[in-house]
């Protein structure tokens, strides 16, 4: 099997059903908003959702490297951004990664 170095990666998110469906709809509320991970489809069986891959977690890019200020501030940026819009939406995230 060849793998394409270039094919965009995914993350396959399952959970109880209605998780997924709680999930879903807020993050139709989120469309083209890159602090926020899009959901690319869904699958049937088992119910899942097919999510945008967005890398690294800045817990891994800390064990990479020490992390430079600009660095920080960026990521805070971007997770405080898309608190921000969510709150703005009356929406709350319990789960901040």
């Amino acid at each position: 099997m060849d793998c394409d170095s270039n094919a965009k990666k995914i993350l396959i998110k399952t959970a109880p059903v209605y998780r997924l469906k709680n999930e879903s709809e807020a993050l139709k509320l989120c469309r083209d908003r890159r602090s926020i991970r899009q959901v690319v489809d869904m699958i049937d069986q088992p119910q899942s959702l097919v999510l945008d891959f967005l890398g690294k977690t800045l817990y891994e890019a800390t064990c990479e490297r020490r992390l430079e200020r600009h660095d920080i501030k960026s990521a805070l940026k971007t997770v405080l951004d898309a608190l921000a819009f969510l709150h703005a939406q009356k929406r709350a995230h319990i789960g901040l990664k």
